[in-house]
């Protein structure tokens, strides 16, 4: 759609309303994730995103929601589990840090990491 008109580059801001009332509902908790004691992870915002459509076939919609969270620091990886704790908690040495498991999964993704 973008490709015969540019304009089409708002529907995903457009269509995004269409699920605002849902996205409330959540209460900021991300439904299809948790940590390895089945805890909802937090997040701050969303990105709505059409991904195919076909104004003949309603069955061929095809939309993403990207949960993102505040900023998380990173320890490592315990096999396939993430080693986690909310905000940056890197240069905190005198105190013990309260962290979390996340299982990496399929859909999973970290979208910008910083090391020191």
């Amino acid at each position: 759609m973008v490709a015969d008109n540019g304009k089409a580059n708002s529907l995903h801001y457009k269509s995004g309303f269409a699920i605002g009332s849902l996205i409330q509902q959540l209460d900021k908790k991300i439904p299809i994730l948790q940590d390895s004691l089945g805890k909802s992870l937090n997040f701050e915002m969303h990105e709505f995103e059409i991904i195919d459509s076909d104004i003949t076939n309603p069955a061929a919609h095809k939309v993403a929601i990207t949960y993102i969270t505040g900023i998380l620091t990173y320890f490592g990886n315990m096999g396939k589990y993430m080693l986690l704790a909310e905000e940056d908690k890197l240069n905190q040495t005198s105190e013990p840090v309260a962290t979390f498991m996340v299982k990496m999964r399929e859909g999973l993704s970290i979208i910008n990491y910083h090391q020191f």
